[in-house]
């Protein structure tokens, strides 16, 4: 391996928070940014990306249903191994409720990239409310 190759390889990883506020992108990047470092490795930052688009979504759902719905994926994840816990991914629900309470697009996909300059990204496809 070359000594670019090295470079290239060694470079760290920091998140790319778009500047257009109103994007869902900026907005799930927003969310979830005070549980992410700046050298977050990839497939970290897409397990935090993923929680993050749980826990937005859930709060879309009505209140009276969204425990039980917490408590269901909180299981699903410890029985994959991932440490969550109902406590954390309610705080992530209600983090979102705060911070945009008037957001009602449902998030349909998402998807980590690696920009050319080494950044993190998110892409993300919503769909309206209603």
């Amino acid at each position: 391996m070359g000594k670019a190759s090295r470079k290239k390889h060694h470079r760290s990883i920091t998140i790319d928070l778009e500047p257009e506020a109103g994007k869902a992108s900026t907005r799930l990047g927003q969310l979830i940014a005070p549980h992410a470092v700046d050298d977050e490795t990839r497939s970290s930052y897409e397990a935090l990306v993923a929680l993050g688009a749980i826990a937005w979504n859930l709060s879309l759902v009505p209140a009276q249903d969204r425990d039980d719905l917490i408590r269901e994926a909180v299981r699903s994840a410890v029985s994959r191994g991932i440490p969550l816990t109902d406590r954390w991914l309610t705080d992530l629900v209600e983090r979102k409720m705060t911070l945009f309470p008037s957001e009602e697009r449902w998030i349909e996909s998402y998807e980590v990239i690696v920009q050319p300059d080494g950044r993190l990204a998110i892409l993300v496809a919503t769909l309206s409310a209603g």
